[in-house]
């Protein structure tokens, strides 16, 4: 959802306004909206978490004292609207700071039943305490063809995170035909971190293609690379 949408976010029947928090040297705090479209008050809880990536790329949440933010239990009245301060100690200085700020609905304790099941909704706002200066950069640090399936790594150089839109893969023969195209799901690359994707070439493909194109499409890098594929890749 944070990838996709710009401004806010629904999570059934409640909306978050904004769907992330960007702090500087100057600007240390942030206000979070949270809309209740239902006819029905709905209970919330917040907890602050920092953000980092394992050696995968993959999200880790630990406990931070770094984020300070109130409330932390509300209750949103019926078509109604209540706003969550948050602000952060000591900003970043060399390499930006990444937290969540986790806004869940709580189960109504009085529309529980024995045999009901409560679905709980989680979002978490991102948090990103810019550095005093940025610097973005980003390569390709692996990409190979073994048995027929492609394997990706993407580095995020710089001091501030970027988001990955889209990577866009494209097959060609030796004529330069186009035999194969396919695009991967993007993510946040917060900084210095790397993510490794994987996709399996079609049954056919990889014993007709020649050339493989890479074009990762980020919010603020552009990456381009190629492998010259064999039928002893496949």
């Amino acid at each position: 959802l944070v990838a996709v949408l710009p401004e806010s976010t629904e999570c059934s029947s409640w909306r978050v306004i904004p769907i992330r928090i960007d702090m500087d040297q100057r600007t240390r705090s942030g206000v979070v909206t949270i809309v209740n479209d239902s006819d029905d008050p709905l209970s919330f809880s917040v907890e602050a978490r920092e953000w980092t990536q394992d050696i995968n790329g993959n999200d880790q949440y630990t406990e931070t004292a770094d984020i300070l933010y109130f409330p932390k239990n509300l209750i949103v009245g019926p078509r109604s609207e209540r706003i969550i301060r948050a602000g952060i100690k000591v900003p970043a200085v060399s390499t930006e700071k990444t937290y969540r700020l986790f806004i869940k609905q709580e189960a109504d304790p009085d529309r529980r039943s024995a045999t009901a099941v409560a679905i709980v909704i989680r979002f978490g706002v991102p948090i990103f305490s810019k550095p005093l200066k940025e610097t973005f950069s980003g390569e390709i640090t692996q990409s190979l063809v073994t048995h027929g399936m492609l394997t990706l790594s993407i580095k995020n150089n710089g001091n501030t995170h970027f988001r990955i839109q889209t990577v866009k893969l494209a097959g060609t023969d030796p004529n330069g035909v186009s035999v194969w195209s396919h695009e991967l799901s993007g993510a946040y690359l917060l900084a210095g971190t790397e993510r490794v994707f994987t996709t399996e070439l079609p049954d056919g493909v990889c014993s007709q293609t020649n050339a493989l194109a890479i074009e990762v499409v980020a919010d603020r890098v552009q990456l381009n690379g190629q492998i010259d594929v064999d039928k002893a890749m496949c």
